[in-house]
């Protein structure tokens, strides 16, 4: 069960984080679950100001620490149920320089809340670069390959969330019933190959949007697409909208008999988020004269002495 704060805090964020990536050019794509939970291993690290900035970030403020931990433990847990036709993988890393005196507390937390697997790898070493590859392309069954070229000198720490999933249609499409048709983007019409199907499906109808919710498999996960007005803006749209309205479109979903076309597509991204993430609030922790992750640090008397 996910508590209604985490939902909250977790909603709240994703959509923020669309907001601010979609000022990037194209098509975007991101995984906020994935980004969430990545950023929830760096709060256990962070401290003071940074903590509070990231707080802010995680849209948190109802959570205490404790709280945040526990509720993305039990988020992990669900998300890893899957069904007869589904693949769904959450995994979290920490990966650490090692000569890096790392604190035991902050990796013992990580792993006991997000199941991170932990290594210490000499960053000196191409092969450090491969072997944190390769496990990115283990976890998402080889569709991304590299997130590493290779490491910074002043790199002393990734910690990596990669998230999987495939799943076929509870109802699938019949391939026979797919059409090349026009496709309104923002440059202008384009073709494209549009799945048809007609029947039963769950539908919102809003002053501003309509809008589909489509299962998988056996029901768990369900693809959402929302469709604007005619002639709208799309990112004029989406800056205008927020976690509580998206919540309202899910929460007024209805029965209806649809006659529904959307458009195959295939799309991948790449982004650095410092910009997004400080749009966001946490700034701070890409400022290395006032972040403070002093928490990762082991601070024992034997390492002040090395």
């Amino acid at each position: 069960q996910i508590d209604n704060a985490f939902r909250s805090s977790l909603l709240d964020f994703s959509w923020s984080l669309f907001q601010a990536s979609s000022e990037n050019k194209g098509n975007i794509l991101i995984s906020p679950a994935s980004v969430y939970l990545a950023l929830g291993m760096a709060y256990n690290g962070a401290e003071g100001e940074t903590r509070q900035a990231m707080t802010e970030t995680l849209r948190a403020a109802k959570l205490s620490p404790q709280e945040l931990n526990e509720a993305c433990r039990d988020y992990i847990s669900i998300l890893k149920v899957m069904g007869k036709n589904t693949e769904l993988s959450v995994a979290n890393s920490i990966w650490y320089r090692n000569e890096f005196p790392i604190s035991n507390d902050f990796l013992q937390i990580n792993a006991n809340y997000f199941n991170a697997e932990v290594q210490s790898l000499d960053f000196s070493q191409p092969a450090a670069a491969d072997t944190i590859n390769g496990w990115v392309k283990k976890e998402t069954r080889n569709t991304i390959e590299k997130i590493v070229e290779q490491i910074n000198p002043e790199t002393f720490m990734f910690l990596i969330n990669a998230v999987y999933f495939k799943s076929d249609w509870k109802e699938p499409f019949d391939a026979d019933d797919t059409y090349e048709r026009d496709f309104n983007s923002p440059p202008g019409k384009v073709k494209a190959d549009f799945m048809n199907r007609k029947g039963e499906m769950d539908y919102f109808e809003a002053n501003d949007a309509t809008g589909i919710m489509l299962p998988y498999d056996d029901g768990r996960f369900q693809f959402f697409a929302i469709l604007p007005e005619e002639n709208t803006d799309i990112r004029s749209f989406i800056s205008g909208l927020n976690g509580a309205t998206v919540y309202d479109y899910l929460t007024s979903i209805r029965t209806e008999t649809i006659k529904l076309s959307i458009p195959k597509f295939e799309t991948n991204f790449e982004d650095e988020l410092k910009d997004e993430l400080s749009r966001l609030g946490m700034g701070i922790a890409f400022d290395w004269e006032q972040a403070d992750f002093s928490p990762m640090l082991d601070k024992s008397e034997d390492n002040k002495r090395k």
